[in-house]
């Protein structure tokens, strides 16, 4: 069983949205969607990994789409430790909030960052 059956989680239609527009804006090159990159385990052990909306492993980037699930207390605690280790382990990580659904105004932006963030 995949991490995906397991988690029950699908790829939302803000992130095919913003996926359409990286391919308009040629962004797609090496490319991966919700691929997982593997975290220190825990301290009994336990493998831990994330999984960012998109992801250039070529240029240690990770973005995330966070929609409200992420803005409980626990969430962004979680999304802020990811982050920091991510960013410990020498990757840039982007992170862009929204509210469903994602209005066209908010793509925009978002995609703006990202090509700011990868044409560096």
């Amino acid at each position: 069983m995949t991490w995906r059956e397991r988690m029950k989680v699908g790829i939302s239609t803000a992130e095919d949205q913003l996926h359409a527009g990286l391919v308009r804006l040629k962004l797609t090159k090496g490319l991966f969607r919700n691929r997982s990159i593997p975290l220190k385990p825990t301290v009994n052990g336990q493998k831990r990994q994330t999984h960012p909306d998109f992801c250039w492993p070529y240029k240690s980037f990770a973005f995330y789409l966070d929609g409200p699930p992420h803005e409980t207390r626990g969430g962004r605690f979680r999304d802020e430790s990811i982050t920091t280790e991510l960013e410990a382990e020498g990757w840039t990580v982007l992170r862009a909030k929204y509210r469903p659904p994602l209005s066209n105004k908010r793509r925009v932006e978002i995609e703006a960052l990202l090509m700011e963030a990868l044409t560096k």
